[in-house]
């Protein structure tokens, strides 16, 4: 699995039972390449792969098809933030592989807590169904290691009003979008870095990429001066936390990289034009 991604990834593979290795990321998608991953010197090792979709990213879909095809390795696509790109592009889920979105409240669609399992094999579906639901289906004999993974019914009812709505909240996720570079276009300095929005990453995040690392912070400290909060969502990677250190790594040059120039800025639906304005002002 990628370094460069939310702790809870490898928290659920743990659970699983797998060792976990660290990968490095790619410079440009942040994720990992499936045509690198192939000359890796561990695949015949690797009993499972799991790419993340950071920040909702985009996920070719096709190319870890096609890998998983070719090595006979399983994937398990982390695509946690990944649902409004995927109602709006209407692509098409990989033949066997499962795909895993979060509905938890930070996420564009979002209903509390919770989540879906995207499958297009029906077995898999299958023992879906069973895992969450202590092994059974269809009958009370456990046909397979399972646990209570079902999501509660008043959060199954928020996720269908979320559904019904979601058209006009998907648009004011565009609209922050927009203000966000309407603000920095209306500025006579430049900013002095890339500012990533939705489509190129979920609508839920607003994703200032720095020069460096020294830029990040000092924005941040700017920010934080003007009362504006900001986050490194993925911290330094899953390898800096205390419960993963013991984790084999690759190099990891791309992940230090990456980690130390990627700061989350304030980003919600009713996030006013004003406040975007000062944002903005105080990054630049």
């Amino acid at each position: 699995m990628p370094t460069y991604t939310f702790v809870a990834t490898a928290a659920a593979a743990q659970a699983c039972g797998y060792q976990c290795h660290l990968v490095d990321v790619d410079r440009d998608s942040w994720a990992l390449d499936p045509q690198v991953l192939l000359q890796h010197d561990r695949l015949a090792d690797t009993a499972l792969v799991i790419p993340v979709a950071p920040y909702g990213r985009p996920v070719d879909f096709q190319s870890w098809q096609a890998f998983t095809n070719e090595t006979g390795i399983p994937v398990v696509i982390d695509a946690a933030a990944c649902l409004d790109w995927m109602l709006t592009s209407q692509v098409a889920l990989p033949a066997t592989i499962p795909v895993a979105v979060s509905l938890h409240t930070t996420k564009s669609f979002g209903c509390g807590e919770g989540g879906l399992l995207l499958v297009q094999d029906p077995d898999l579906i299958m023992d879906g169904f069973r895992a969450i639901n202590f092994g059974f289906l269809d009958s009370r004999e456990a046909v397979i290691p399972g646990l209570n993974g079902r999501m509660s019914e008043y959060h199954a009812a928020v996720g269908l009003a979320e559904l019904d709505s979601f058209d006009s909240k998907l648009s004011k996720w565009h609209s922050v979008a927009a203000a966000y570079h309407a603000a920095v276009s209306q500025r006579e300095d430049t900013l002095p870095g890339h500012l990533w929005t939705c489509p190129d990453v979920s609508g839920c995040y607003v994703i200032y990429e720095a020069a460096s690392a020294e830029d990040a912070l000092r924005a941040q400290r700017r920010l934080m001066e003007c009362g504006i909060d900001t986050r490194f969502w993925y911290g330094s990677g899953i390898q800096a936390h205390p419960a993963y250190s013991h984790l084999s790594t690759d190099p990891l040059t791309n992940t230090h990289d990456l980690a130390g120039r990627l700061l989350g800025l304030p980003c919600y639906t009713d996030l006013s034009a004003t406040d975007i304005g000062r944002i903005v002002k105080a990054l630049i």
